[in-house]
């Protein structure tokens, strides 16, 4: 009996091991089998997206190689507009910009010249004044050598003579003069 009964404990333990083998390979499975579940949820969640995207981008065509092929060209048939209206636009604004300075510089220049027709009336004025001063001048001295030179030379001859002669140091001018000098007449 003890040989039955060790037969039957072995066995039940091989059959326990077996079911153990089972239930993890069960287990493994069915983690498998969530996770291919999962996958194709989202697998399905992102045809849709694509099949939604697809008729927005293509309307009723059917999805095809060639369908997508022609897309793209339509794509980039509409980016190639759209780059070629952004550099209109860019080019509408830099005319816009240019024409903005043309149109301050017209004014700036509209409102300087008044103030430039003014300066260029002083600046006329103010020539003609330098001119008549320096010709005044030069007639001024040219009048004043001819009419002093003259003068000058018998005058000076003649204070010269004066100052030579001791008698002049010893007439006597007067009262008036002793004030000039700062000294007393009767000194």
């Amino acid at each position: 009996m003890v040989g039955i009964l060790r037969t039957a404990l072995e066995g039940l333990a091989r059959a326990q091991a077996t079911l153990a083998e089972k239930i993890t390979a069960e287990t493994t499975r069915q983690t498998e089998l969530e996770s291919v579940r999962r996958d194709k949820a989202a697998a399905e969640r992102e045809r849709a997206t694509i099949s939604q995207l697809w008729t927005s981008a293509a309307g009723q065509a059917p999805w095809t190689a060639d369908g997508l092929e022609r897309l793209r060209g339509e794509v980039k048939a509409a980016l190639a507009k759209l780059d070629a209206a952004d550099n209109e636009v860019a080019a509408a604004r830099a005319s816009w910009d240019v024409e903005t300075k043309h149109t301050k510089l017209a004014k700036i220049e509209a409102d300087l010249a008044p103030i430039t027709a003014r300066h260029a009336r002083l600046k006329a004025s103010s020539n003609v004044a330098e001119r008549l001063q320096k010709a005044f001048r030069e007639n001024y001295m040219a009048t004043s050598q001819a009419q002093v030179g003259g003068l000058s030379r018998v005058v000076n001859a003649l204070f010269l003579r004066m100052h030579a002669n001791r008698i002049v140091d010893r007439i006597d001018l007067g009262q008036g003069w002793a004030i000039c000098r700062g000294t007393n007449a009767s000194d």
